[in-house]
């Protein structure tokens, strides 16, 4: 086991934690979301991992399983919220935001933001 492991929540994350990471040999990537994420993270932690990455739900997860490797969270940036409602404004008028705490913690400060195309 590499000392560092990511665990991201979807296969597009995967492929882009792969494109980053692949010169440090130091870090394994792997798909895991919520219950497998903690299954993944107790399995890398018994063989030796040293710290975990993770986001979202997965993130939360694994922190609450109290493992002694410390977990590391990717936050969510303004720019990701911001293109999100961008893109869901293309689909109609209303928007609902659903998701772990974390991840849309602050985003009731956006209701207001006009988006022009």
């Amino acid at each position: 086991m590499k000392p560092i492991l990511l665990l991201a929540p979807y296969k597009e994350m995967v492929t882009l934690a792969e494109k980053v990471t692949a010169g440090a040999h130091d870090v394994e990537v792997r798909l895991g979301l919520l219950d497998q994420a903690v299954k993944i993270a107790r399995e890398a932690e018994q063989m030796g991992v040293e710290a975990i990455i993770s986001r979202g739900g997965a993130a939360l997860a694994i922190q609450k399983a109290n493992l002694t490797a410390p977990v590391v969270e990717i936050p969510v940036s303004p720019y990701d919220m911001l293109n999100a409602l961008h893109r869901a404004k293309k689909f109609g008028k209303n928007v609902a935001v659903i998701g772990f705490d974390n991840i849309i913690r602050g985003v009731e400060n956006l209701g207001n933001v006009e988006f022009t195309a």
